[in-house]
C-alpha cells in the first residue's frame, strides 16, 4: 500500500531514490550537485523544529510530510540541532 502511494505521488519512471540522514548536531555544507534529469523531490519523513535546509538564498523549516521540489544544481545545505537524525527521502523523477 505504501508503494502505491508513493507511485501516485511521484510518478514514474524514477532515475535515483534514496533515505538520506542527518544526525543530530550534524550539518551539511553548502555545495551543488550535477544536473540530473527531471525534478528532484524531497518528502521530510523526519525532523524537528532545530532542523534547517539552507536552498537558493532562504534558510527554511521543511515540515513533516511535507514534499518539496529543489533544484540540485542550486547552493544547498542543512543544519541539524536537533536532538533525532533528519529522515528525507529523495526521489529524482523524469517530467
Amino acid at each position: 500500500m505504501f508503494q502505491a502511494a508513493l507511485a501516485d505521488v511521484f510518478r514514474p519512471p524514477w532515475t535515483y531514490a534514496i533515505v538520506v540522514a542527518l544526525a543530530p548536531g550534524a550539518s551539511l555544507s553548502p555545495h551543488v550537485d550535477g544536473p540530473i534529469q527531471g525534478l528532484r523531490h524531497h518528502t521530510v519523513l523526519q525532523t524537528t523544529p532545530e532542523t534547517w535546509v539552507f536552498h537558493g538564498e532562504a534558510w527554511q523549516r521543511l515540515a513533516l510530510g511535507g514534499i518539496y521540489t529543489m533544484d540540485p544544481t542550486v547552493l544547498h545545505g542543512a543544519v541539524n540541532w536537533g536532538t533525532i537524525p533528519r529522515l528525507h527521502l529523495v526521489v529524482d523523477v523524469l517530467d
